[in-house]
């Protein structure tokens, strides 16, 4: 036979394990309990299979010794020395007048009584062999198969018990499953700006080379004017142009100003604000406790007396079973196992302390039996003592059927209202179990109540942590979009102010080239104005004087070659500076067009950190609801099998209660 473990597992679709919920440990404890339950549930003639005998020795009253496992004791004998002998058991609080020899209810060795006090059994009286049969609520592991002491017809009520509180336990610990709020990966840090220097020109512009000044030579009256160089203008200088102030992306996204329209939306890490409704605690379920009623004494006979009939003559009781009844005055207890009262005494506990009717019925006709009997030994006595007394047969006979017929009008009565007591104990007792059953269908609607109440709850809770989820997605969406936006308008920005830059430079060198061109323009017609002067005086030199022509322009010449040496040295000079400042600048380009693609592959690669984020915060999202939707599905899954296997095991409680 399969285990109870696997029992369970059966029943509930669960895995159990050392660590799971329930743990093994939790789902011994559960069939344990089922098993007390159970008994506890069960007739007395089935408590019958699940008690085991135990011995003691009874003791004086204030000494008892004997503690009980449970508080179910079916019975206990004493032994009188000869056979053991049924105890009576009496309330704790007679045991002083049990044991007092005098009192009326004075324990003895062939009516011995027993009691339980402080959680101990005892019997009167003291010093006697005694056994007593106890129902012990038996231990049951995970892995058994199997209950001793247990009918096997009802064994598989326990597994069904333990797969309820297992159910219970597993529903209690789906709030601790229920997933963690959604752990977002850090957004990826946005490049920094490339640090892009201003253009400085390095090479130096040629200074300008003084106007010639040539050496007049003075031949006798002739004076030769000095020549100057005059409206060479100004060599041209490079300005430089300035950069736009630079601003990285992430000072420009976080700009509230115009220049962001956007702003930084920045939805952070996903919180949920609703909280997860509460587990409802395991049902307690009242134990139906139906007591015995009082539903008033067993009626008794009144004595029938025959009177006006004079002196009657002795008369000899009847004897019936070795006993001698007067029914003349109220029948009393004795310690005789044929006396009458002890005969309704037994009735009563039957009715009141076994609620066993059908043995009640039993001893009913037993007195009804012994009634009859007796009246016939009355009958017999009365003829005989007709036959003794003829003389006053006469008389007598009317007195006597005037008895007999009271007699039986008495008993017919005590019949009657012994019937309507017998009635109206099953009547109460009926009453009781039928209110412990609506009691218990009640505290279980109210359970069932909860339980539908937290569903609905778990939904609602889930539809909120849905519409948060949703809500979040779209302001990371939104966000998403604004990033994107915003990354491509200061992308576009910082485009266009490196081209403007870039552009501005090579306006200033080409407003440089067209200074320079104009300047060696005109220091070029400087120059050849300056030549012509210079052969002008030169020649009017000549015509003053052939000596100082030649003298003159041995010197001039030298002059005149040294300043144009001057200004070709100047030419050179400007054209390397030119050349330097082309170079310089070019390499200016250069640069800046590589920290251009460099920070536009670190953009790119930033929008690529940009989307994987997106997609892993989608894909944890997604990971979330479907955690949340498992966890509310196996939830529901658990409150249906729990109320499928609820209804079976009140079904099978009830037909053992009704066995």
């Amino acid at each position: 036979m399969a285990t109870f473990e696997a029992q369970v597992e059966a029943l509930t679709s669960l895995d159990i394990d050392g660590s799971s919920a329930p743990t093994q440990a939790e789902l011994s404890q559960f069939l344990t309990d089922g098993a007390a339950e159970v008994i506890n549930s069960m007739p007395a003639r089935l408590k019958l299979l699940c008690a085991t005998e135990d011995n003691f020795t009874s003791t004086a009253v204030g000494s008892e010794a004997e503690t009980l496992d449970s508080s179910s004791v079916l019975y206990v004998t004493r032994n009188d020395g000869t056979i053991d002998q049924p105890c009576r058991k009496i309330p704790a609080v007679l045991r002083g007048k049990a044991s007092d020899s005098d009192d009326m209810i004075a324990a003895t060795a062939t009516d011995p009584v027993y009691y339980i006090y402080n959680g101990k059994l005892n019997a009167l009286p003291a010093s006697g062999a005694c056994k007593y049969l106890e129902v012990n609520n038996p231990t049951v592991a995970f892995g058994d198969s199997a209950i001793s002491n247990f009918p096997d017809e009802y064994e598989y009520l326990v597994p069904l018990y333990a797969s309820l509180k297992s159910i219970q336990n597993k529903m209690g610990s789906k709030s601790d499953e229920l997933p963690s709020d959604v752990s977002l990966p850090s957004i990826p840090v946005a490049p920094s700006a490339p640090n892009i220097e201003d253009l400085s020109i390095v090479a130096v512009a040629p200074a300008l080379p003084s106007n010639p000044s040539f050496t007049s030579i003075s031949i006798g009256d002739i004076t030769v004017d000095t020549t100057t160089l005059s409206n060479v203008g100004i060599a041209p200088t490079y300005n430089k142009p300035s950069l736009t102030a630079r601003v990285s992306f992430k000072s420009f996204f976080a700009d509230v100003s115009s220049s962001n329209p956007f702003g930084d939306s920045d939805p952070s890490v996903l919180t949920i604000s609703v909280s997860p409704p509460v587990v409802p605690a395991s049902p307690s379920y009242t134990t139906p406790d139906v007591d015995s009623e009082t539903v008033g004494t067993m009626p008794t006979i009144d004595s029938v007396s025959i009177s006006n009939i004079g002196v009657p003559p002795a008369y000899t009781a009847p004897t019936v079973g070795g006993a001698s009844e007067e029914l003349t005055g109220t029948i009393t207890a004795g310690n005789s196992q044929t006396d009458v009262s002890d005969w309704f005494e037994v009735v009563g506990d039957f009715i009141q302390t076994d609620e066993d009717t059908e043995l009640a019925n039993v001893q009913l006709q037993k007195i009804s039996t012994y009634l009859n009997a007796y009246q016939q030994a009355l009958n017999n006595n009365l003829n005989l003592f007709n036959k003794e007394n003829v003389a006053y047969q006469a008389k007598l006979q009317e007195a006597i059927q005037q008895a007999q017929i009271n007699s039986q009008k008495v008993i017919q009565q005590a019949q009657i209202d012994k019937d309507k007591v017998s009635q109206q104990a099953q009547i109460n007792a009926q009453e009781k179990q039928q209110e412990a059953s609506l009691k218990l269908q009640k505290e279980n609607q109210e359970y069932q109540a909860k339980l539908a109440k937290f569903s609905d709850e778990l939904q609602s809770y889930q539809a909120q942590v849905n519409k948060e989820v949703q809500e979040y997605g779209q302001k990371l969406s939104r966000y998403q979009f604004e990033v994107n936006t915003a990354f491509q308008s200061w992308s576009k920005t910082e485009s266009d102010n490196l081209s403007q830059y870039s552009a501005d430079i090579q306006n200033e060198l080409n407003e440089f080239n067209k200074e320079n061109v104009a300047y060696q323009a005109k220091l070029q017609e400087a120059t050849q104005q300056s030549q012509l002067s210079a052969q002008v005086r030169q020649q009017q030199a000549q015509l003053d004087s052939q000596d100082a022509q030649k003298e003159t322009e041995l010197t001039l010449s030298k002059e005149v070659q040294e300043y144009q040496a001057s200004i070709s040295k100047y030419n050179a000079e400007l054209q390397a500076y030119q050349a330097n400042v082309s170079r310089e600048v070019q390499q200016y380009s250069n640069n800046l067009n590589a920290d251009i693609q460099d920070y536009q592959q670190k953009l790119a690669k930033y929008s690529g950190e940009i989307q994987s984020y997106q997609a892993e915060v989608n894909s944890k999202i997604s990971n979330y609801n479907a955690n949340i939707q498992k966890q509310s599905t196996d939830f529901q899954f658990l409150n249906s099998r729990y109320a499928q296997l609820s209804a079976n095991y009140e079904l099978g409680l009830k037909t053992l209660r009704n066995i």
